[in-house]
């Protein structure tokens, strides 16, 4: 019975070496399928926070089986050129508009090597966006997200000082204190920044022409002031804003979940113990991918009057931020995207005063 078996088992071993010729097992050949595999960009390096009118540096680490014919670099992302596509011609009033011909990309090379610098002469948040394109015609994005900050913090040496029963008024020319926040998937182009004490500007740009799934790009930028509240206990505090909005907002090819939201607000933060923080929204508009294709113009001023609870003592201070709040969301359609444009000259948030009181 053991011979048996053995002459099995011998059987069947030359079975399996007779089986596995060598037209069946895979050779490596060192040729490269230059038509199959696109460049990636494995890391972009820079620094996360630079000064105001400082150089920063940027470097990449790029993988390609083919030759990188292209390393293009785009600093700080908005309507640039394209603007005549973005924005309606003057005298648009606001409201629903139809721009001519399809949504251009919006992407501007102010640089290119795979190294480059680049000096930011504005405060805010930028995605630092480097494009290569390879022998075979590929073509791949990705972004580098830098805050650039103030040579010195904000400081306010004499705030205003809001006493019970008076009126204060603030230029918005007067303001001292500016925040801004993104979040972006990195391949989105977009911007944050002001160019003045009370002038906001935001730029975001999405598509899935490059993407898979959902995008989601928030942007906010903050301009505001130190207040001193004068007197004991809670108050209601009442604060009238004007405010000009000028800016587009763009959706195409949408899908159901697709949306855009546009807002202002104010916000309290207590400086000192005690009180708690409080926002009111003073605009809001919302825009769905269900109603189609939209381009929407803003081209308005406000005057919003809101109130908010503050506590007041003996030099109690605040600290009140007006902002500018975009939200995108992009699904997952190959041709969807959209643009929201609050850049340049034609695009903005302008503070131009605020009026405070507190009731006795």
């Amino acid at each position: 019975m053991r011979r048996f078996l053995l002459c099995i088992m011998i059987a069947l071993g030359l079975l399996f070496v007779v089986g596995c010729t060598e037209e069946d097992t895979p050779t490596n050949t060192d040729q490269n399928e230059t038509d199959v595999d696109p460049p990636y960009i494995n890391s972009i390096t820079g620094p996360i926070e630079a000064i105001i009118g400082s150089e920063v540096n940027f470097a990449c680490d790029v993988a390609s089986d083919a030759d990188i014919d292209r390393y293009s670099w785009s600093f700080m992302a908005g309507t640039g050129d394209n603007s005549d596509y973005f924005y309606p011609a003057d005298g648009t009033t606001e409201g629903l508009w139809t721009p001519s011909g399809e949504a251009p990309d919006p992407f501007t090379e102010q640089a290119n090597g795979s190294a480059a610098t680049y000096t930011y002469n504005n405060r805010g948040r930028f995605m630092a966006t480097l494009e290569v394109e390879d022998s075979d015609d590929y073509i791949k994005r990705q972004g580098y997200m830098v805050s650039v900050l103030p040579d010195e913090p904000d400081t306010s040496v004499f705030p205003p000082i809001i006493r019970a029963g008076l009126t204060e008024d603030i230029d918005g020319e007067d303001l001292n204190f500016q925040r801004f926040y993104s979040s972006a998937d990195d391949k989105a182009l977009v911007s944050v920044f002001a160019d003045s004490e009370n002038v906001l500007h935001s730029f975001g740009y999405a598509d899935n022409n490059d993407l898979h799934g959902d995008r989601i790009i928030v942007t906010r930028a903050e301009a505001g002031e130190r207040l001193r509240v004068e007197g004991e206990g809670y108050f209601i505090m009442e604060l009238t804003f004007d405010f000009d909005l000028n800016g587009a907002v763009h959706m195409w090819n949408p899908q159901a979940g697709d949306m855009v939201q546009i807002s202002t607000y104010v916000t309290m933060n207590p400086l000192s113990e005690g009180g708690t923080p409080a926002t009111a929204y003073l605009t809001d508009h919302a825009f769905f991918g269900s109603d189609g294709d939209q381009s929407y113009y803003f081209n308005g001023n406000h005057v919003v009057t809101d109130s908010v609870i503050v506590y007041a003592s003996h030099e109690f201070e605040w600290q009140m931020m007006f902002g500018l709040e975009t939200m995108q969301i992009v699904t997952g359609s190959d041709s969807s995207g959209s643009a929201v444009c609050f850049d340049g000259e034609d695009g903005f948030a302008r503070l131009n005063s605020v009026s405070i009181f507190i009731d006795k």
